[in-house]
């Protein structure tokens, strides 16, 4: 980080000197002294140098006052200056000479011809000075300025850094056009010449690691990475990148499919059953997807069945729908048993409510469940019309017409019975009127086993024959009524053991798992139907 915080500030200061370079006016002067010339080639005479000065003004203002002092003998001088109207001031005296020029313009020269004694001018005896400060030797007359060649340096770096920065965004730029866009946009680009090919596919190999499934909102087939795995290799991709490509989008379109199937609702989890298997997608790991959605299918339909408590009919409808497209035949085997367990329970609740079995739903039952079904019903209503214990039951019983469901065989065993009842209240009225006349033979002190000597013997005949046929009577009545306690106790045995029955079977639907808690000695089922119960508990469990 504090890396990427020098360059900005390193450019910044960079800036603001080439600014201040550039924006600063100043005057600076330059000057040159030739080698001197001896007049002795001229003149014999005397012996004298001739030099020539040339001062330069190479700043960017305008220089004032420059005054040139030389501590020596000036014999002669001329001056060529920068403009005929301006004027100098020399001021000479035998040891010293001194010429004051009152300014020099940008890129201005002057130029003057000194002739001195054989000592000459040299750059002890020489000064030059202006406002600004003191002017300085050139190197060579044609020399370069210093500031420009600075100026000219840092904007040189300063450009190397803008030109440096901007492929520094150019190159994150592209790095974060990963993030939105999709793998054909992104990987079709050609390599930009400003990225070397080991930086230009480490990019490229980052963007393949990092490609991940956006826009959820999309059908699975929509997905890039479906896209991806359901082509042959695109020719702007080596076999590296694109092994390295579809086994990214492999392992995402996975990953994606179990959360997907693992959160599908009941109204997607049937449209999971159709997506196709990408070409380009393993096999084995299909398979595994293909049972992973299958199971999550029935599961999802068994609980909307029992959530919602679907009707008779629509558990009809669905079979007669058939098999959904892209389940498998092992599922649809499981699927199509539940639906047939669920209308076997629904039709079995019908029974114990004495209710009416659908015809419908009893089509698609097998036989055997579509007998134990009629038969339950049957039992539990003739059970319901088998309780002639009375008199009044009987009397009730042969008045109502015979009912269209039972069995002749059924109901002529009922109308004996009820008969049987008729004729036992009818003996029980006759034995009561043989009782009150012992009870009145008791009362008045008869006594029928020593004829009484008043008594004759044709009374006593018909008190005996009367007594014998009491007695006779009693023993009817006596027999019958150990018939008729017998047969209410094996009533009340039955209707007890059709109580616990209906109790269990209510328990049993409020608590599937309630059926494991009877013991073999409280079992009121027969061995069959209680091991067929144990079963709807588990599937209900």
């Amino acid at each position: 980080m504090i890396k990427n915080l020098l360059a900005p500030i390193f450019v910044g200061l960079i800036i603001l000197y080439a600014g201040y370079i550039l924006t600063n006016k100043s005057a600076e002067l330059k000057y040159t002294l030739s080698e001197g010339i001896p007049t002795t080639f001229i003149d014999n005479d005397k012996k004298e140098i001739i030099q020539q000065l040339t001062i330069l003004n190479t700043g960017n203002d305008v220089a004032k006052n420059i005054l040139v002092r030389i501590d020596a003998s000036i014999e002669n001088y001329t001056i060529t200056k920068y403009s005929l109207s301006d004027e100098s001031k020399v001021t000479k005296t035998n040891s010293s000479f001194e010429i004051l020029y009152p300014l020099l313009p940008i890129d201005g020269k002057i130029t003057y011809i000194f002739k001195t004694s054989i000592s000459g001018i040299n750059d002890n005896n020489l000064k030059i000075t202006y406002d600004n400060g003191k002017a300085e030797k050139a190197l060579e007359s044609n020399s370069l300025n210093i500031s420009n060649i600075i100026s000219t340096i840092v904007m040189i770096i300063y450009f190397i850094l803008i030109l440096r920065e901007f492929l520094k965004f150019q190159i994150e730029n592209l790095k974060s056009k990963s993030e939105y866009e999709n793998y054909f946009d992104f990987l079709n680009k050609k390599k930009p010449f400003y990225i070397g090919y080991k930086d230009w596919y480490k990019i490229r190999e980052k963007y393949i690691k990092n490609i991940s499934i956006k826009n959820t909102w999309k059908t699975i087939e929509e997905y890039d990475v479906y896209k991806i795995l359901n082509q042959d290799m695109p020719n702007f991709i080596t076999k590296e990148e694109w092994s390295l490509l579809t086994s990214k989008s492999i392992e995402l379109l996975d990953e994606k499919l179990k959360e997907i199937i693992d959160k599908s609702s009941f109204a997607t989890h049937e449209s999971l059953l159709l997506i196709k298997k990408p070409k380009l997608f393993p096999e084995q790991k299909w398979q595994e997807l293909e049972e992973r959605i299958n199971k999550n299918f029935v599961d999802r339909e068994y609980l909307d069945f029992t959530r919602l408590n679907y009707s008779d009919s629509k558990l009809i409808e669905k079979i007669k729908k058939g098999q959904p497209k892209g389940l498998s035949n092992k599922y649809w085997e499981e699927y199509n048993k539940i639906i047939l367990d669920l209308l076997y329970l629904k039709n079995l609740h019908c029974v114990l409510r004495y209710e009416s079995l659908n015809s419908e739903a009893m089509k698609y039952l097998p036989d055997t469940q579509q007998n134990i079904l009629t038969t339950l019903l049957y039992r539990l209503k003739l059970n319901s019309i088998n309780m002639i214990d009375s008199f009044d039951f009987a009397i009730y019983f042969k008045k109502q017409e015979k009912v269209s469901w039972i069995k002749d065989e059924d109901y002529n065993k009922l109308l004996e019975k009820a008969n049987k009842y008729i004729e036992l209240d009818k003996n029980e009225r006759r034995n009561e009127i043989y009782y009150q006349l012992l009870k009145d033979i008791a009362i008045h002190d008869f006594h029928l086993t020593n004829k009484p000597e008043s008594i004759e013997d044709a009374e006593w005949n018909k008190l005996k024959e009367l007594e014998n046929s009491i007695l006779n009577k009693l023993e009817i009545v006596k027999k019958d009524s150990i018939e008729n306690n017998i047969q209410k106790r094996k009533n009340k045995k039955l209707q007890k053991k059709l109580s616990m029955q209906l109790k269990i079977l209510n328990d049993f639907f409020d608590t599937p798992d309630s059926i494991n808690r009877i013991e073999d000695y409280d079992n009121p089922f027969s061995v069959g139907t209680f091991e067929r119960l144990k079963e709807f508990s588990k599937k209900l469990s």
